[in-house]
């Protein structure tokens, strides 16, 4: 009798084929053990910078950032640098914490993306990340009517906090979102720097069709990306606009990457 000393070509093939079909079977799985993990902790470096702001509100008689004159929409990193400068880990989402590129554009943060933070501020190279504010929260002492700060919140005292946004997943620091602006056309890609295209600063695929966010009454919750457009963004935003179930939209009305998400 021949001793044998290993395994026959045909077993070897069979192991290998068994081994390949489970991973195929598990590694789903674990990619979405793994969205999921991301998106916790998304909401957990959420529900600090929900800490910041209600800290810089106590010390600014219940009032948000101050809008600077010229509207920089990128002033709310340096305002809130004292209070999350030793949390910088904060400033990104899991799934996306890697910037953009390390160049930067002149006078301007370099766009970031589904999985891109954005990029570094001119005024100050070392501050990017992944979340960005809306910036109709902001206190201004605007009297002007033409002035876009009438719509502003301003304070913390408001009705219906629960559906106003405060600081979301964002492709760049900041937006000021409007009824009118429509989803970008492309998945992942900015809309432009001109025109209707505030919203897609928000409207980012990040989390399975949704962003996470803060909101004004404190809590920290996912958003569909097709729900941005029922939130109470200013004073004056129309929650149930164009691009709202209510106003009787049509699946094909959306471009091609949004329409499988849910409506509202």
């Amino acid at each position: 009798m021949k001793k044998r000393n290993g395994f026959t070509l045909v077993e070897l093939l069979t192991v290998i084929a068994i081994i390949v079909l489970l991973v195929s079977i598990f590694l789903p799985s674990l990619q979405n053990v793994k969205r999921q993990a991301n998106s916790i902790t998304c909401q957990s470096n959420l529900r600090q910078w929900m800490l910041f702001f209600s800290m810089y509100t106590q010390n600014n008689h219940d009032r948000f950032l101050l809008a600077p004159p010229n509207s920089q929409w990128r002033f709310w990193s340096q305002s809130m640098l004292p209070y999350y400068q030793n949390s910088n880990d904060i400033r990104f989402c899991p799934m996306a914490p890697v910037l953009v590129n390390e160049d930067g554009i002149a006078g301007r943060p370099t766009i970031g993306g589904k999985y891109l933070a954005w990029g570094k501020l001119p005024e100050n190279p070392d501050l990017y990340g992944s979340y960005g504010l809306n910036l109709w929260i902001c206190d201004n002492r605007c009297k002007s009517e033409a002035c876009w700060h009438r719509h502003c919140w301003k304070t913390i005292f408001v009705k219906n906090a629960s559906n106003i946004p405060l600081f979301l997943d964002c492709m760049m620091p900041a937006g000021r979102p409007d009824s009118q602006d429509g989803p970008p056309e492309y998945e992942d890609v900015h809309a432009g720097v001109s025109g209707q295209c505030w919203m897609s600063h928000f409207c980012i695929n990040r989390h399975e069709g949704n962003v996470n966010g803060i909101f004004m009454d404190c809590s920290v919750r996912k958003v569909g990306l097709k729900e941005l457009w029922t939130l109470k963004w200013h004073r004056g935003f129309n929650t149930t606009g164009y691009w709202t179930t209510p106003s009787g939209i049509h699946p094909e009305d959306w471009p091609q990457w949004i329409r499988r998400f849910r409506d509202y």
